[in-house]
């Protein structure tokens, strides 16, 4: 269903609702879930029966990005070794440093991506 005709202001008879009874019939609503156990299980399992087919692809693409965090962490690991190599006054010094500074942001990219499968 498209959200559009959902967002029309025309299409609803009720012009404005106030914030407390609003929340008034979120509660109410949320108390009668509460005690109806037989409709909360049936939420929860089409819950789960809309999200189980995404589950192993999100796990292949989570596997796949903690890898590559892996191989940018030792990439890391590989350009401060050089950096404490060569010091300062390299001339590879700045390029180094550069290319720490892009590696750390593609680490911290690869990290958003995985907290994002995980929500």
């Amino acid at each position: 269903m498209p959200l559009e005709p959902l967002l029309d202001k025309q299409a609803c008879p009720t012009k404005s609702v106030s914030a407390r009874e609003l929340e008034r019939i979120v509660l109410d609503r949320l108390a009668f879930l509460g005690k109806n156990q037989a409709l909360m299980e049936k939420i929860v399992r089409r819950a789960k029966e809309m999200t189980v087919p995404e589950l192993p692809a999100k796990r292949q693409q989570k596997i796949r990005l903690v890898a590559e965090i892996g191989k940018v962490e030792a990439e890391v690991g590989n350009v401060t070794s050089i950096l404490a190599e060569q010091g300062k006054d390299s001339p590879l010094y700045r390029a180094l440093m550069d290319k720490l500074g892009q590696t750390a942001a593609k680490r911290e990219e690869l990290e958003k991506q995985v907290q994002a499968l995980d929500h």
